[in-house]
């Protein structure tokens, strides 16, 4: 796929997946519209796909939050999938401090889903809900 630049302006992450507490089982089983109500309860909102992104590559730009080579061992992935508390994975963690962004629940972002596929166009993207 082309791509183009996008300039991000500053943005807040949470630092686990929902409800954002180190060993906390993320939450899961909501829909995108359940999602976005538990941020604005707490005057958040759900991050684009591209604020997602880049918490996980980091400041670095790397392809995963550990680095540019693919370790399905440090965030469990290729594995059978299974909740285990937020920040476990000691090496699945972003140099901005982000931790989980592969191999745990997906959340929800706020982007339509398919980048230009009108079919999908206004379902929201993968990944459950990571407030800012």
């Amino acid at each position: 796929m082309p791509g183009e630049q996008v300039i991000l302006k500053g943005y807040y992450v949470d630092l686990y997946p929902y409800p954002n507490e180190e060993g906390a089982i993320p939450q899961t089983n909501v829909t995108q519209a359940e999602a976005q109500a538990l941020c604005d309860a707490q005057d958040k909102r759900l991050c684009t796909e591209l604020e997602w992104e880049r918490a996980c590559k980091g400041p670095d730009n790397r392809l995963y939050e550990y680095g540019d080579r693919y370790q399905p061992g440090r965030c469990e992935m290729g594995r059978p999938a299974r909740l285990v508390p937020g920040g476990v994975n000691a090496g699945c963690v972003s140099d901005f401090g982000v931790h989980d962004l592969h191999g745990g629940v997906w959340e929800w972002t706020s982007s339509p889903w398919g980048r230009g596929d009108t079919k999908r166009a206004g379902h929201g993207a993968r990944r459950q809900r990571r407030g800012r």
